[in-house]
């Protein structure tokens, strides 16, 4: 259900009522407690999509004209409200259907009623604003969520720092994307760099342990599991001491230091495990093992930490809702592949330089893998990360199916950045924009169900071309419309677009009649009316679009070298000055505008009495030839 036309009767970013219509099948126009409407002509049913992208609009303006504060208004004006309660009148079409926000008087036949939809809201922009109404995807955001509970963390034994945790968050959403079946469609359009070679680091979740005696402070844990999970984790701590220590005949150091590793990622798991209980009591009472919690702690003995850790993960169970059944709330099929493809993959690891794709770096606690092997291993974390996400949202109903009622989300222990080289601002900005809204559908709608999927999202970019080359500005709105189609259609979804941009090459792709023109006037904000919009955007002349569409004024060229043609103007038209003729004879043979270049050089050829415009015939000439020859080969 696309949102047509939206009216801001008292808004302060305006001096006087506006109506604001996104290229529905009709224009619209408010008068009071009135609207009207009359046929739009240009509307082309299904033109960007044929059955999930129902419109695509764009809004252009002056830096300072409103744009991002008009998308703000938008969804804020979108959030789920009751009728009545709606700040601004809207005014949404669904096939012949017309819907209002508001009781309004009408000339046409429509319902009163609020559609059930979500918005998505992405910037590429760090400017310190406040979360925005539905799913905010934006840098402000991301960067608060990737950044929260940092200090409860650690890396490779010393705290995280912020930058690399950073790179390392927003490095995993972008493999993971480039993985999907979605990042692979987007590779026909977009030739961005794949991860060949990628470097895998540990992080450690603090919990709260007494460093003199080495007892777990538990305070939320289930009461059944605490001794068994302290047993392991002495385990642990003393086979570390013992590999350190009791060295083998013949052990190389390589060997020594891929068992510690293997040794610290049992104790990430094992704090992982303890993390993610401590957050709630909800089962501090409801755990369960199969023998009684003593006999259980005694059948450990003599074993290794990675089997005690496996056989806990075997025997735990919860109660739930005082039934006499229970469930396994812990990973533990998805952490035994886990630990074992991570031992396996550090055993199978080089010497730091070696040349294969797969080594072992002691000093960062560190491992680097391949292509393929990555790719395993991120499945696997997922997998893993999904189940554990689950562990305070999930219960039996009564026909015993698995229900999720809410998720407390946690990182795991993998830490994931490409090794061969830092991609580049252009690929960044592109892969963040795809990879933020795969990242937030993957968590929350396929791999744990935490959230019901809306039948339509209104999905509004703040300069989401930010940062790319042209070539790519050109794919942009074909390439979004591609993903977006193909991404909510699984999702069995629809959608509408709204974009702001300042580039001519993305404005190109949009019908006219679905662009809003923001301008300033008198130090008062507008929309730009009909008889003064630019009336060229759908397939236009980049140039015309530049100096029509884009409130460039003063024609296209540069400040700086205007200035310069300027000032030869003017010494040209000086009879009398001769001085500095090389400075300017070599200015008017670097214009690369061939009519300024030809009217200059014959006013400087008229004053100096040289022929510097043959030469420049001559250069043209063999340009010509060689472009002649380019063609016929």
């Amino acid at each position: 259900m696309r949102l047509a036309a939206v009216y801001l009767d008292d808004h302060y970013l305006f001096d006087k009522p506006q109506t604001i219509n996104l290229g529905g099948k009709y224009d619209y126009q408010f008068q009071g407690d009135k609207v009207t409407r009359t046929l739009n002509n240009r509307f082309i049913p299904n033109f960007y999509s044929e059955h999930t992208v129902e419109s695509v609009s764009a809004i252009v303006g002056k830096n300072g004209s409103g744009k991002t504060t008009l998308i703000k208004l938008l969804i804020d004006n979108l959030k789920p409200r009751r009728i009545g309660h709606v700040t601004y009148p809207m005014i949404f079409e669904d096939g012949d259907q017309t819907y209002l926000s508001h009781n309004l008087e009408a000339n046409f036949d429509c319902e009163v009623q609020l559609p059930k939809t979500r918005t998505i809201y992405y910037s590429p922009f760090l400017d310190y604003n406040n979360s925005v109404a539905g799913i905010d995807l934006s840098l402000d955001t991301l960067i608060d969520k990737d950044l929260f509970n940092i200090d409860a963390l650690s890396h490779a034994n010393d705290q995280v720092v912020p930058l690399r945790r950073l790179k390392t968050k927003n490095s995993l959403r972008q493999l993971e994307f480039q993985h999907s079946p979605f990042g692979k469609e987007l590779k026909e359009y977009f030739d961005f760099p794949e991860f060949n070679k990628s470097k895998f680091s540990f992080t450690r979740h603090k919990i709260d342990v007494d460093h003199d005696t080495g007892r777990i402070n538990f305070w939320n844990t289930p009461r059944e599991f605490q001794g068994s999970l302290q047993q392991i984790y002495d385990k642990i701590e003393t086979e570390g001491r013992t590999i350190n220590e009791n060295r083998p005949e013949g052990y190389s150091l390589v060997e020594l230091q891929k068992n510690l590793l293997k040794n610290y990622i049992l104790t990430d798991i094992l704090c992982l495990f303890i993390k993610q209980m401590e957050k709630s009591n909800d089962f501090l009472d409801e755990g369960r093992l199969t023998n009684d919690y003593i006999q259980f702690e005694k059948s450990l003995e003599g074993k290794s930490a990675f089997d005690s850790l496996f056989e806990f993960l075997d025997s735990h169970s919860f109660g739930i809702r005082k039934s006499k059944e229970s469930i396994q709330l812990l990973p533990v099929d998805e952490t035994k592949s886990l630990i074992n493809r991570l031992y396996e993959l550090i055993d199978k690891t080089e010497a730091k330089n070696a040349r294969d794709k797969r080594f072992f770096d002691w000093d960062e606690k560190t491992i680097y893998l391949d292509k393929e092997s990555t790719e395993n291993l991120i499945e696997l974390n997922n997998k893993f990360l999904s189940e554990l996400d689950s562990y305070y949202g999930s219960f039996k109903s009564d026909n015993g199916e698995l229900v999720f009622t809410r998720a407390i989300r946690i990182d795991g222990i993998l830490n994931f950045e490409p090794s061969e080289r830092s991609l580049s601002s252009g690929e960044n900005a592109l892969l963040n924009l795809y990879s933020r809204i795969h990242d937030y559908f993957k968590k929350n709608l396929v791999e744990l169900k935490t959230e019901e999927s809306s039948p339509f999202y209104h999905i509004f970019l703040d300069e989401g071309d930010l940062g790319f080359h042209p070539s790519w500005k050109k794919q942009f709105v074909k390439s979004t419309i591609s993903f977006l189609s193909n991404y909510f259609k699984s999702l069995n979804s629809k959608i509408q677009l709204v974009f702001t941009t300042h580039d001519p090459l993305t404005l190109s792709d949009i019908l006219n009649y679905n662009i809003i023109y923001l301008d300033e006037v008198d130090n008062k904000k507008i929309i730009v009316d009909d008889e003064n919009r630019p009336s060229k955007s759908f397939g236009a002349n980049v140039t015309d679009l530049l100096a029509d569409s884009f409130f460039v004024g003063n024609g296209l060229i540069g400040d700086f070298s205007k200035e310069k043609i300027n000032e030869c103007i003017e010494w040209l038209g000086d009879k009398e000055k001769t001085e500095k003729s090389d400075y300017f004879e070599r200015l008017i043979r670097n214009i690369d505008e061939p009519i300024i270049q030809r009217k200059l050089s014959e006013m400087y050829d008229e004053k100096m009495k040289k022929e510097i415009t043959k030469d420049l015939i001559s250069s043209q000439i063999e340009y010509l030839q060689n472009q002649l020859k380019k063609y016929e080969e």
